[in-house]
């Protein structure tokens, strides 16, 4: 566990490479701004990974490259913005995703659709700009399975 730390930065050195059966990884509650595109490239058993209470305002679908096996994603109170439609294309093992309390106003269509293990997302206190292009996502809530925190 590295949470209540003061790191800044995941830097792309190919340290989990050799961290062959790390399952949980937990970075809360540090000072994250960045995470290098891939970065977790070689943390292949990584099941979790903690990212909550950061700084953390971009996330592209190279931030995940490597996570196949992760079932746990928690980015809880950041600073996200936005959501491209392919930062979680990947991770077909996710179960839980939470992108709660950051400043998300819009999140791109399709940016879920491929989470096809997806039983839980929390997607509350987030200042969403409720108009068309965010009319996919409610639909596709009333389609799905999930158990979610959305505003209603």
């Amino acid at each position: 566990h590295l949470q209540d730390n003061l790191i800044k930065r995941v830097s792309r050195d190919g340290s989990f490479r050799r961290l062959r059966s790390l399952r949980t990884l937990d970075l809360r509650n540090n000072r994250l701004e960045e995470i290098d595109d891939d970065a977790f490239d070689g943390a292949d058993s990584l099941n979790e990974l903690f990212l909550s209470d950061n700084n953390l305002n971009v996330i592209t679908p190279q931030t995940f490259n490597g996570l196949k096996n992760i079932r746990t994603l928690m980015l809880r109170t950041n600073k996200l913005t936005y959501i491209k439609n392919d930062t979680f294309a990947d991770m077909d093992a996710l179960k839980t995703l939470s992108l709660h309390d950051n400043r998300i106003k819009c999140i791109a269509p399709g940016s879920f659709d491929r989470l096809r293990s997806l039983s839980a997302l929390d997607l509350l206190s987030n200042p969403f700009v409720c108009n068309c292009h965010m009319q996919w996502l409610k639909s596709w809530l009333k389609q799905s399975n999930i158990v979610t925190g959305y505003p209603k």
